[in-house]
């Protein structure tokens, strides 16, 4: 009987682990910011950060029949993954002295992208341009 108590006691402890105590519920959530993206003003999809500058998703929306909005993500694949900024978007970022006075001005860590780009993602050269979902 004493062996089966503790074998109860062990899956208990285990399970326990995994659920949230009180209060933990913030620290444990990912950051999660959205931003449309539009390609000649038409909306072509979704930029997801899952994780703070960690974990992004760009998806096409399901309406879109336009022009991919990179050569190295065709409309014909829905959902595109990255482990760091995407690299499509990351090119479209402003650098230098551009750079230094928009940090500056809108107060962003230099490593977060996310907002860099949403900061300048009316104003972006080519047919993309972006806009945060609050």
């Amino acid at each position: 009987m004493e062996e089966w108590n503790s074998g109860i006691m062990e899956v208990w402890n285990i399970g326990k682990k995994g659920r949230k105590e009180e209060g933990e519920e913030h620290k444990n959530l990912n950051i999660m910011r959205k931003a449309k993206v539009f390609m000649h003003k038409s909306l072509a999809g979704y930029l997801i950060e899952e994780e703070k500058n960690n974990k992004y998703l760009f998806s096409y929306d399901n309406n879109y029949k336009g022009d991919p909005i990179s050569l190295t993500m065709p409309v014909e694949i829905k959902e595109f993954y990255f482990n760091s900024f995407p690299p499509f978007f990351d090119g479209l970022l402003p650098e230098g002295i551009q750079l230094d006075g928009l940090l500056r001005i809108k107060k962003i860590d230099k490593d977060d992208y996310f907002s860099q780009l949403v900061a300048v993602g009316s104003d972006l050269v080519g047919a993309v341009c972006l806009e945060e979902m609050l």
